[in-house]
C-alpha cells in the first residue's frame, strides 16, 4: 500500500470516528455532567458537519473548516469556562472565545477566503490549546483524592491539548506539500492518529462518567 493510500484511509477514519464518542455519550447521557453534556452536543454538531461535508464529496473541506473551528471554539470555551475557578480568568477566556467567532467569519469571507485554509483556524486551535493547558495546570495544582486516570475531564483535556497542538501546524500544510510530498503525507498520518486517539479518549471519558457514577452509588450507604 502506498503512503498516500494510508494517509487517505487514516484521514477518512479520523474524520468519521467521531460517531463512536457520540454513540457512547448518547448511551450514557444520563450519567454525564454538565460539561460532558456540552461536549456530547458539540460532537454531535461536528458529526452533522462531517455528514454534510460527505454530501459535498469532500470538495468543500476548506470552507467547512471554518465551521468546524467555530463549533470547536464555542464548545471548548463553554466547557472550560465552567471549570476554571478564577473568575477573572474564566471571563477573559469566555469572551476571547466569543470574539473569535466573528474573527473567523471575517477571515473566511474577507481575508483568507472560503477556499483557503485561513489563519483564523490556527488561531482558534491556539486558543483552545491555551485554555486546555490552563485547565490542566489547575488540575495538577489541586489536591484531589480521585486519581487523574479516573477523571473524565482529564482525558478530555489531554485529548484536546494534544489534538490542537498538532493541528495548529495545519496552517503550514501548503508550504510543507511544496517542500516534500512525503513529509506532507506523514504529517497527515500523524494528525489522523492523534485525532483518532482524541475521539477514543472522549468515548472513554463518557464511559468513565457512568463507571464513576455507578461505583459511587454502590458504595453510598
Amino acid at each position: 500500500m502506498k503512503l498516500v493510500d494510508i494517509a487517505m484511509f487514516l484521514v477518512y477514519v479520523a474524520t468519521y470516528i467521531v460517531v463512536i464518542p457520540v454513540g457512547v455519550g448518547a448511551y450514557y447521557s444520563k450519567y454525564l455532567s454538565r460539561t460532558g453534556s456540552i461536549l456530547l452536543l458539540g460532537l454531535s454538531i461536528v458529526l452533522l458537519l462531517d455528514l454534510l461535508l460527505l454530501l459535498f464529496d469532500l470538495t468543500a473541506t476548506l470552507t467547512f473548516l471554518y465551521l468546524f473551528s467555530i463549533a470547536d471554539v464555542l464548545m471548548m470555551a463553554t466547557i472550560f469556562s465552567l471549570l476554571i475557578r478564577r473568575r477573572k480568568v474564566r471571563i477573559v477566556f469566555l469572551w476571547l472565545g466569543l470574539l473569535l467567532v466573528p474573527f473567523i467569519t471575517l477571515d473566511a469571507f474577507f481575508i483568507s477566503g472560503l477556499t483557503n485554509n485561513g489563519f483564523s483556524n490556527a488561531v482558534a486551535k491556539a486558543y483552545i490549546l491555551t485554555i486546555g493547558l490552563y485547565y490542566l495546570s489547575q488540575v495538577l495544582q489541586t489536591d484531589i483524592h480521585i486519581p487523574l486516570a479516573r477523571q473524565p475531564m482529564f482525558w478530555i483535556s489531554v485529548g484536546v491539548v494534544t489534538y490542537n497542538l498538532v493541528g495548529a501546524f495545519d496552517l503550514f500544510r501548503e508550504p510543507l506539500a511544496g517542500y516534500s510530498q512525503t513529509l506532507y503525507l506523514q504529517y497527515y498520518i500523524f494528525w489522523s492518529i492523534i485525532t483518532i486517539g482524541m475521539y477514543i479518549g472522549f468515548a472513554y471519558a463518557f464511559w468513565l462518567s457512568a463507571y464513576v457514577e455507578t461505583s459511587t452509588s454502590r458504595t453510598d450507604p
